[in-house]
């Protein structure tokens, strides 16, 4: 009981530094934020960064990783990414697109917060980004096959991206999007009226 307890303490600790580490990076980005700042801000000793992490850039992909393992095993709960999409209809595959858009959006808008989606958009404008995202190579691929197209080609890329930004452009200016409707988050209205959208941009898409 007592290596359970330390052990959930731990966890508990690591949490703590990531989602003040996750606070800090998103206002002020990866050089603006010290170690010592992020100590102060988790009231924790300076050398438990080092201890857990290793140092700042391991934290800092840490938070990374730890979001996106979240996501593909979320994404993993209603898809199977090993699919054999040849052996589909298009009525499945789109089916299979229509499920992703739907859990996504509920991923992207109930299981991340402000600071991580602030996080990640930053880390997106990073010129040296490199880090694989399982659920976005899937949808790539999905989304090849249904246009009947290799994946490398730039437009299975571009679409992709186009997709993806339909999911989403409304947390990205979440700030115009609430302050508008005098709003502090989103309503399960407003996710609704996402997906709604998302579902006829598909259909329009592949001509469903």
């Amino acid at each position: 009981m007592k290596k359970v307890n330390e052990t959930n303490q731990v966890e508990n600790s690591k949490n703590k530094i990531m989602e003040v580490a996750t606070k800090l990076f998103a206002e002020k980005g990866f050089d603006g934020v010290s170690t010592r700042d992020i100590c102060k801000q988790a009231n924790i000793n300076i050398s438990m960064i080092s201890y857990y992490f290793g140092g700042k850039q391991e934290l800092y992909q840490a938070i990374i990783e730890n979001m996106i393992k979240k996501n593909t095993e979320y994404i993993k709960n209603f898809i199977d990414f090993d699919t054999n999409l040849n052996k589909l209809s298009k009525k499945e595959k789109l089916n299979i697109l229509y499920i992703f858009g739907d859990k996504m959006i509920d991923f992207m808008y109930t299981q991340i917060s402000s600071d991580l989606f602030l996080f990640m958009f930053r880390e997106q404008q990073n010129p040296n980004m490199q880090i694989k995202i399982p659920v976005m190579n899937f949808i790539k691929k999905l989304i090849a096959n249904l246009l009947n197209i290799k994946e490398s080609e730039r437009q299975a890329l571009l679409l992709t991206l186009f997709f993806i930004s339909q999911i989403n452009s409304p947390k990205v200016f979440s700030n115009f999007s609430l302050t508008q409707a005098d709003k502090k988050e989103f309503s399960k209205q407003d996710i609704q009226i996402i997906k709604d959208n998302l579902k006829k941009y598909i259909k329009n898409m592949f001509n469903d």
